[in-house]
């Protein structure tokens, strides 16, 4: 699979240092400003990559604790020194692992940023296998590329890949695979068991996304 990139230590340190020029971006200073106002309680930062979201969330007073894991070892790696190095760092807690098996049992908001829908599928039963373990009125936040965008560079290239791979269906699984419409989006999240969903589309051309994305707000 194309994503076990995220397993290799070289493309971490990498991606450490590209995600940090992220910081600088339109489009993180949107969803840091969205995050700030939505999240509180203990938050479970679901694919927490190298730790790019952990400064907001820790400077929040409505957060108590911040529990964030993700799968890669050496993404994780990086991801504990970034929250070690902020005087906030009692207030969170760093994890391998995955959805299954993520620690506590209940959270008042769930982050899912550049993950679902963009690295991993995003389908109904995904959503509520997040929202089993939220607090009723507890909120999950989704950031993912908005499979509609006509102006998206990546257009033509994932065209062209899935053309390939009619021909070739030995090829891997890459991330625009998971992208999905808005027409798409809808229909999953109406197949949810979310009491209330909406999302909005941004234009987020940086160094980590191409294109427009997607900012998700589902109620449980």
């Amino acid at each position: 699979m194309v994503t076990n990139k995220y397993h290799d230590k070289d493309f971490a340190k990498k991606y450490h240092e590209v995600i940090r020029i992220q910081r600088e971006t339109h489009i993180y200073k949107i969803i840091t400003k969205r995050i700030k106002k939505r999240a509180k309680g203990k938050v479970l930062d679901l694919g927490c990559g190298t730790g790019l979201y952990f400064e907001p969330l820790l400077k929040s007073r409505k957060v108590d604790l911040v529990v964030a894991i993700d799968p890669s070892a050496q993404m994780v790696e990086y991801a504990l020194k970034e929250a070690n190095n902020s005087r906030f760092s009692k207030k969170i807690e760093v994890h391998k692992g995955v959805l299954e098996n993520a620690p506590h049992l209940r959270y008042n908001t769930v982050l899912s940023i550049g993950v679902l829908g963009t690295h991993t599928e995003i389908t109904a039963r995904v959503i509520n296998e997040i929202l089993i373990r939220m607090d009723r009125g507890g909120r999950l936040l989704i950031v993912m590329p908005d499979g509609d965008a006509k102006h998206s560079e990546l257009s033509l290239i994932s065209k062209t890949y899935l053309k390939l791979k009619k021909v070739l269906p030995f090829l891997p699984k890459m991330d625009f695979e998971y992208y999905v419409s808005k027409k798409e989006l809808n229909k999953i999240l109406r197949s949810s068991n979310a009491s209330l969903y909406n999302f909005t589309s941004y234009d987020a051309n940086s160094h980590c996304y191409i294109g427009e994305l997607f900012i998700v707000e589902v109620e449980k």
